[in-house]
């Protein structure tokens, strides 16, 4: 609604909009911007007085006299019988001095805005603050806290606008796809906005660097294509903040990050020779089958898995990979079904709560995530994951046998800690670890059989919530695997089958 502070002057019966004879509001802004001075500027005020009228709860014109503040302002500024272009003229000039009397008495501290004023829409304010941008050529606009519902047409004709403020309006909902149009953009605010969904185009942006989403609690999905650990992004205080900050890169040193690739090329090179001896000898092969059911039954905390189960996730990886089918969470649920030994019914994701939350992001190596997700925040999440997921499967998304790696590591880790199994999810998100190696060129993940190896504090939640405790497994497991696949292609390893 708009605040009856502000509706004084522009009360149809004053001002009335009068559209531009072709072309739409937007249009006709764009179009005013190349031609300031002309008769297209006009349409443009017109256009922002109606978008200013628009406002379905906006109260009629005040009819008092003149007083004190921003009303007396405006009610001695009134014009009735002026043409066309001079409403246009004495709206947009009415805006900006409302614009600059609103800063002052901001600035003297006696008026409060915006979701303040009980979410009533300030909207000409926003067209006096967006007219003074484009007259001055200023690079940022302020357009926070005004209770808007809706952005004003022509954002796009300020060629120089770098930095846009439209935090704290709750009732915007979405962000316009008109955005896309400001080239220019390096920093959006959008905190506080209510925001459920933004548009795939904002990301094609070529200077953005910031968008920042934070506190929109209702943001469960980002479009197809954008990554969760995209830097220019914050999602603070969303409920995709949490496996956000789980696929972020991890902090790793560049010594460490030079002594790893070396070891992962040497396990890149290697990997073929073992496939060719594995299908030569299937002793060797076995040797394989049977490290991997191992690391699968170590890693499981209910003590119920079984080689047998184990080995049927493995073989539709395998199937799974000979067809090309992509990596996907429905396709990771169905590993975890076959992991907890196919039983009945449809329902995959876990229905209960868990207790044991993530550390507090004071705690010493905490993740990023405030604990938990509860079941009902599961789906939205693994959407989100998925999304990540298939940006790295993207034909132009070729990756290097380590980062191959980290993003095997980081996928493990989302899945342990958002544990979306009733059971198993420990071994099921092993085999989805296995599955991003192996398409990527990789070998699934083999460690040997060695009791001083601490497995189950690397793999276990406990020992990867945190980004230290997950960098550790990084290198701890390419460490491991570098060995090991170096032996098993040179001379194989006495593994007692019979264990």
């Amino acid at each position: 609604m708009t605040s009856p502070l502000l509706t004084a002057p522009f009360g149809a019966s004053v001002l009335s909009f009068m559209p531009p004879e072709r072309g739409g509001a937007f249009a006709a802004a764009r179009q005013a911007a190349a031609s300031p001075g002309t008769p297209l500027l006009h349409a443009w005020y017109e256009a922002l007085q109606a978008w200013c009228e628009a406002d379905a709860a906006r109260q009629p014109p005040w009819q008092g006299g003149a007083s004190e503040g921003l009303r007396g302002l405006f009610s001695a500024r009134r014009s009735r019988g002026a043409v066309r272009d001079e409403r246009a003229e004495a709206f947009a000039g009415r805006c900006r001095e409302f614009a600059a009397a609103a800063a002052r008495i901001l600035e003297r501290g006696d008026a409060a805005f915006g979701a303040a004023q009980g979410g009533l829409e300030l909207r000409e304010i926003a067209v006096g603050r967006l007219l003074l941008a484009h007259a001055e050529g200023a690079p940022a606009l302020d357009l926070h806290g005004l209770g808007l519902t809706d952005l004003p047409p022509g954002l796009e004709t300020l060629d120089i606008l770098e930095r846009l403020d439209i935090s704290w309006n709750p009732g915007l909902g979405a962000l316009p796809e008109r955005l896309a149009r400001c080239r220019g953009l390096r920093a959006i605010d959008a905190r506080h906005c209510g925001i459920t969904e933004v548009p795939p185009q904002i990301v094609s942006l070529p200077r953005l660097e910031t968008l920042d989403l934070s506190e929109n609690a209702e943001l469960r999905a980002l479009p197809a294509g954008w990554r969760l650990d995209d830097p220019r992004l914050r999602l603070e205080g969303t409920p995709l903040q949490g496996i956000a900050g789980l696929l972020r890169p991890l902090p790793l040193t560049p010594r460490q990050r030079g002594t790893l690739a070396e070891h992962m090329d040497t396990i890149a090179r290697a990997w073929p020779l073992l496939q060719a001896r594995m299908r030569a000898e299937p002793r060797v092969a076995d040797q394989v089958g049977l490290l991997r059911a191992r690391l699968s039954l170590a890693v499981r905390t209910d003590g119920m898995g079984t080689q047998e189960a184990c080995e049927d996730a493995h073989q539709a990886i395998a199937e799974w990979l000979d067809n090309g089918d992509p990596l996907t969470t429905a396709r990771i649920m169905e590993l975890g079904w076959r992991i907890n030994f196919r039983p009945s019914g449809t329902g995959l994701l876990r229905t209960q709560e868990y207790a044991d939350d993530l550390p507090g992001p004071q705690g010493a190596g905490a993740a990023a995530g405030a604990g938990r997700p509860s079941p009902c925040a599961l789906p939205p999440l693994l959407a989100a994951l998925e999304s990540w997921l298939s940006a790295g499967d993207a034909p132009d998304a070729a990756l290097d046998p380590l980062s191959a790696m980290e993003r095997a590591v980081l996928l493990y880790r989302a899945l342990v800690v958002l544990r979306p199994l009733h059971k198993g999810n420990e071994p099921t998100a092993l085999a989805a670890m296995d599955w991003a190696l192996q398409e990527q060129g990789l070998p699934p993940v083999l460690l040997p059989d060695d009791p001083a190896l601490p497995t189950a504090v690397l793999f276990r939640f406990s020992g990867i919530a945190a980004a230290d405790a997950a960098a550790e497994l990084l290198q701890e497991t390419v460490r491991h695997m570098d060995a090991l696949v170096a032996r098993l292609v040179q001379h194989g390893l006495a593994v007692d089958a019979a264990d």
